[in-house]
C-alpha cells in the first residue's frame, strides 16, 4: 500500500503531527503483521520544507531540475500527434522552461492549443524566431489558467496549479489587490452567510489583505474558536496569534482592548491544551487576560477566570485559589447561568478534595455535575472549545474512590470517559484518561492503567508528567521495576521542568511504593517526609494520611517499630477525620500486619475487621481483597 502526500510545506500542524506518527509507526515496524499490508510512505515538499521527524526514519530523494534529454522527452510525451518536434522547437524549450516540471507542461499544453504538431505534421515550415513560447509563468495568463470546475455544487473555477495562482496573483498591483481583497470580503458577509459561518478564516483573510484590520481581527477570532471546538490546538493558536498581530496595528481604543481581551484569553486555553497548565506562556497570557479586564474596568469573564484558576492549581496555590473562589461566588450570585454555575462548584468540589476535605468535595462536584448537560454549557463548550467541566465528573471519580466507593468511582470514570469520546474533545479526552489512569491506579488495576497512559500519550505533552508516573508505577508492580522507576523519574522531571506543584507529590508517592519493592529505604524515606512538609503550606495535600502511611512502612522496614506504629496511627486518625474509607483501610492494614509481627494477632482483627466490615461494594477490588485475606490469616 502507498500512502502519499504532496505539498508539505503548505501542511497544518495537525496534519504534520499525523504524518509524523505515521514514519514513526512505520520505521518502528509497529504496522507489520501477518495480516498487515506493506507500506510505503511517499511525501513530496519544496526545498525550504524542515521535515519534523529525524532524518534517519526516512530516505531523502532531492528532485533536481529536469536534464535536456528529460524535457525532450516530457513535451514529446505530451504532444497529441505522438510525433517529435523540431530540434529548433526543443531548443527554444528548453531554454525558456530552465527544467521546472511544472512551466514544461504548461508550455507543452500551449504548443497542442497552438496546433504547433499539426503545423508540423502537415509538412509546414516552423518559425522558430517567431514562435510564440510563454517565456515566463506571467505569460502563461493569456493562455487559460483557469478552468470550470464541473464538479463543483456551484459555479467556480480554479487555477491549474497553486503555483500558477501565485504568478498571477503576483502580477496585480496592490492597490487593485486591496480593493478585490475587500470586495471578496464584503459580499461573502452579505450574500453567503453560510460562507461566514462556517469559513471566518476565509473572510478573515480577505479583510486582513483588504486593508479593514477590525474586521479581520473580529473573523481570525471566529476562525481559532471553531478550530479549538474541532480539536486542532497547535492550528487554533496560530489562528490567534495572528489576530493579536493585527490588534497590535489597531489605534488605541476600548474596542481594540477588547478584541485583545478575547484573543489573549483564547490563546491562553490553546497553550493550556497543548503544553499544560503549568506551562509559563499559560500563566502569562491569563495574567495579562485578567489585567486587559482590570483596565477595561470589566468582570473577567468565565473562560478568563477558569485559566487564571487552572495555572494557581498548577502551581498548588492555597491563598490564590481561595481568594478566586470567592470571585467565583459572588460572580455565582449574580449571574446563576450554567457556565458560572458548574465552573464555581467545579472549582469549589476541587479545592476541598486537594484540601483532603472529601466530603464537600463530593457534594461540590455533584452539584457541578448536574449542571454539566444543560444547554447553556453544552453551547459555551461549542462555541470557546474547551471542556473543563468534565474535569468535575474526573474529581467526583477520584473523591469516591477515597470515601470508599469503589465501584461509583469506576462507574463514574466509565461515565465521563463515555462523555468525552462522544464529545470528540480532545483535551477533555486527554483530561479524563488522565484522572482515569490515577482512579485505576489506586485500584491497583495494572491493565487498564497500561491501557490508559499509553493512550495519554498519544495526545501530547499536556498530562505526559503524570502519565509517565502512573504508567512506571504500573511496570514496576507488574515487576519492571527498574524500567518503571525510570520512567517516574522521566515524568516528575517534567514536573519540576514545568515548575508544577499539582499532584506532584502525588505523583511521588508511586516512586517510594515502586522504591519499596527494591528495599530503597534510606532513598525513599526523605522523599515521603519532604512531601509530608509540603502538606503544611501547599493546597495539595489529599493525599497526606497516605503519606504517612507510607512513612510508616518505610520505618518498619528499617526495624523502627515505634515510629512505624506512630505512623500507621496519624494515617489511621487524619484518613478517619476525613471520612477517607479507602485510606483508612490501607493504614489499619499496615498496622495491623505490623501487630501481627509483633504476635499480636488479636488486636490486629480488631483494628482491621471494623473498618473492612464497612464496605458495602468493591469487594472484588485488590485492597479489600487483601484485607479479606488478611483477616482470614488473623483468625
Amino acid at each position: 500500500m502507498v500512502v502519499a502526500f504532496e505539498d508539505l510545506h503548505w501542511a497544518d500542524p495537525t496534519t504534520l503531527a499525523l504524518l509524523s506518527l505515521i514514519v514513526r509507526e512505520v520505521g518502528s515496524g509497529d504496522l507489520a503483521g501477518a495480516e498487515a499490508p506493506r507500506v510505503l510512505v511517499v511525501a513530496t515538499a519544496r526545498p525550504e520544507f524542515t521535515p519534523p521527524w529525524p532524518a534517519g526514519d526516512v530516505v531523502q530523494i532531492v528532485l533536481a531540475r529536469l536534464g535536456r534529454d528529460e524535457v525532450e522527452t516530457m513535451v514529446n510525451a505530451g504532444l497529441a500527434s505522438g510525433r517529435p518536434l523540431p530540434r529548433g522547437v526543443i531548443e527554444e524549450v528548453i531554454r525558456r522552461t530552465d527544467g521546472v516540471p511544472l512551466f514544461v507542461e504548461e508550455v507543452t499544453r500551449v504548443l497542442l492549443e497552438r496546433g504547433v504538431a499539426a503545423r508540423d505534421a502537415d509538412g509546414a515550415a516552423l518559425d522558430v524566431a517567431n514562435l510564440d513560447i510563454p517565456g515566463t509563468l506571467r505569460d502563461l495568463l493569456a493562455a487559460g489558467i483557469v478552468y470550470h470546475r464541473r464538479s463543483a455544487p456551484s459555479e467556480s473555477y480554479v487555477f491549474r496549479h497553486a503555483l500558477v495562482r501565485e504568478a498571477a496573483y503576483e502580477s496585480m498591483m496592490r492597490s487593485a489587490r486591496q480593493k478585490l481583497h475587500l470586495r471578496t470580503a464584503t459580499t461573502l458577509r452579505e450574500r453567503f452567510p453560510d460562507v461566514e459561518r462556517s469559513q471566518p478564516d476565509l473572510l478573515a483573510l480577505h479583510f486582513e489583505h483588504g486593508g479593514d484590520l477590525e474586521r479581520a481581527v473580529t473573523y481570525w477570532a471566529r476562525a481559532g474558536d471553531g478550530t479549538m471546538s474541532r480539536g486542532a490546538y497547535a492550528e487554533a493558536i496560530r489562528v490567534f496569534e495572528r489576530g493579536l498581530r493585527l490588534v497590535a496595528r489597531l489605534p488605541d481604543s476600548r474596542p481594540r482592548m477588547q478584541h485583545e481581551l478575547e484573543l489573549t484569553a483564547s490563546l491562553g486555553r490553546a497553550l493550556l491544551l497543548t503544553r499544560g497548565f503549568g506551562a509559563p506562556q499559560v500563566e502569562e497570557k491569563f495574567t495579562h487576560a485578567l489585567r486587559l479586564c482590570e483596565l477595561l474596568g470589566e468582570d473577567a469573564p468565565h473562560h478568563v477566570l477558569a485559566g487564571v484558576w487552572n495555572v494557581h492549581i498548577s502551581r498548588s496555590d492555597r491563598e490564590a485559589t481561595a481568594v478566586l473562589l470567592e470571585n467565583m461566588r459572588q460572580r455565582a450570585e449574580r449571574f446563576r447561568d450554567s457556565v458560572t454555575m458548574i465552573g464555581w462548584h467545579g472549582c469549589a468540589g476541587a479545592r476541598a478534595f486537594y484540601l483532603g476535605d472529601f466530603v464537600q468535595a463530593r457534594d461540590e462536584l455533584t452539584k457541578a455535575t448536574e449542571w454539566y448537560h444543560t444547554e447553556g454549557y453544552r453551547s459555551y463548550v461549542a462555541q470557546y472549545g474547551y471542556d473543563g467541566g468534565i474535569l468535575a465528573y474526573a474529581v467526583l471519580a477520584w473523591t469516591l474512590w477515597i470515601l470508599g466507593y469503589p465501584e461509583r468511582a469506576r462507574d463514574t470514570c466509565n461515565q465521563m470517559l463515555a462523555i468525552a469520546e462522544r464529545t470528540a474533545n480532545p483535551g477533555a479526552v486527554a483530561a479524563v484518561l488522565a484522572y482515569a489512569a490515577s482512579v485505576a491506579r489506586e485500584c491497583r488495576d495494572l491493565e487498564s492503567v497500561l491501557q490508559l497512559t499509553n493512550r495519554i500519550m498519544s495526545f501530547g505533552r499536556a498530562w505526559a508528567a503524570p502519565a509517565l508516573c502512573t504508567q512506571g508505577w504500573a511496570m514496576a508492580q507488574r515487576g519492571e521495576v527498574e524500567e518503571g522507576i525510570a520512567k517516574m523519574r522521566q515524568g516528575l522531571s517534567r514536573f519540576q521542568r514545568a515548575g508544577l506543584q499539582g499532584t506532584y507529590d502525588y505523583h511521588r508517592t508511586a516512586l517510594v511504593d515502586a522504591l519499596l519493592l527494591r528495599g530503597e529505604v534510606e532513598e525513599a524515606l526523605p522523599i515521603v517526609r519532604d512531601g509530608l512538609a509540603r502538606c503544611q503550606t501547599l493546597l495539595d495535600c489529599f493525599h497526606q494520611a497516605e503519606l504517612h502511611r507510607l512513612e510508616g512502612e518505610l520505618l518498619r522496614r528499617r526495624g523502627d517499630e515505634a515510629g512505624a506504629a506512630a505512623a500507621f496511627r496519624a494515617a489511621l486518625e487524619l484518613a478517619q477525620r476525613q471520612s477517607a474509607k479507602s485510606y483508612e483501610l490501607r493504614a489499619a492494614m499496615s498496622w495491623a500486619r505490623l501487630l501481627r509481627d509483633q504476635r499480636k494477632r488479636d488486636a490486629a482483627r480488631e483494628l482491621l475487621a471494623p473498618v473492612h466490615g464497612w464496605f458495602t461494594e468493591g469487594h472484588d477490588t485488590h485492597d479489600l481483597r487483601e484485607a479479606a485475606a488478611l483477616l482470614a490469616e488473623l483468625r
